[in-house]
């Protein structure tokens, strides 16, 4: 596994750990809203970093069978 698949697999596991923050504040009496809103925004962005990983890794898997 080379750096970039390493630091995929990391952000999809913040991913799972902060889905199962949220979900437990949601059932919570008195959900902390800035607590979920930055756990969403938490969420996002590492979605947004595992799509320019994915890019980066398959872009360069295409050039590849180019050259």
């Amino acid at each position: 596994m080379n750096l970039l698949e390493a630091h995929k697999h990391r952000l999809e596991q913040e991913i799972v750990s902060a889905k199962e923050k949220i979900w437990t504040l949601k059932n919570s009496d008195f959900p902390d809203l800035i607590a979920l809103n930055q756990l969403n925004e938490s969420v996002a962005r590492n979605w947004q970093l595992i799509e320019m990983i994915d890019q980066h890794l398959h872009g360069g898997e295409n050039r590849e069978m180019e050259g």
